[in-house]
């Protein structure tokens, strides 16, 4: 219940995203810019990949700029429908592109293209939010018995600082961003709809934290 009040909850945003832009005009541009592929699909479908790039925070148009890499792999069906597919994952932190490699056992690509879209901050977008001090943590709490929620907290606490060292604007991570963000690649890739696919990941009671 809980995964499907989430994807509905995103389903919704993306639609009140859509209203916003249609009733004011945007500071920015959406661009895209061409760049290599992380996976390909099977080679009997067509690949490409780019980055979106988009204000990393709406709310200041003119300021930093971020690039979330998505791969569009073509249906070979002349007849194919026009409303794509796009999937992109979550749950936090979850990478979305290498679902690209098995779509060709899909039977979604037979009649749509596919769009795998990463999320900002995930594992191929840049800036990525990750970093290796949560694991540094977990280590030291294992190798010296310490409490491990508490640990967590601290390596937490540090990859945050260290974001923040670095400019990143971490109030611009978040679900309303996101849902931003795949407007703004539907609307420069000039696509009238498509079908989203999100995938949710979960953690544990025992392994959650905020």
């Amino acid at each position: 219940m809980m995964k499907k009040s989430s994807i509905l909850i995103f389903i919704l945003l993306i639609s009140f995203v859509q209203f916003t832009f249609a009733q004011k005009k945007k500071l920015y541009t959406p661009k895209i810019e061409s760049c290599p592929c992380a996976f390909k699909a099977d080679s009997s479908l067509k690949t490409r990949c780019a980055y979106l790039i988009v204000p990393e925070n709406r709310n200041k148009p003119e300021g930093k700029t971020i690039k979330l890499p998505f791969i569009v792999v073509e249906s070979n069906n002349p007849q194919k429908k026009k409303d794509p597919v796009l999937f992109t994952g979550g749950g936090p932190g979850a990478g979305s592109l290498g679902i690209v490699r098995s779509v060709h056992r899909r039977s979604i690509i037979q009649n749509r293209d596919f769009i795998a879209f990463e999320q900002r901050g995930t594992q191929y977008a840049l800036p990525s939010l990750g970093g290796n001090e949560i694991g540094e943590a977990l280590k030291t709490a294992f190798k010296n018995n310490y409490p491990k929620d508490s640990m967590i907290l601290e390596g937490t606490k540090r990859l945050r600082a260290k974001l923040i060292a670095q400019g990143i604007d971490l109030s611009a991570y978040n679900t309303v961003e996101s849902a931003a963000d795949i407007e703004d690649l539907r609307q420069a890739l000039k696509i009238d709809s498509l079908n989203l696919w999100y995938f949710l990941q979960w953690w544990s009671d025992d392994d959650s934290f905020t």
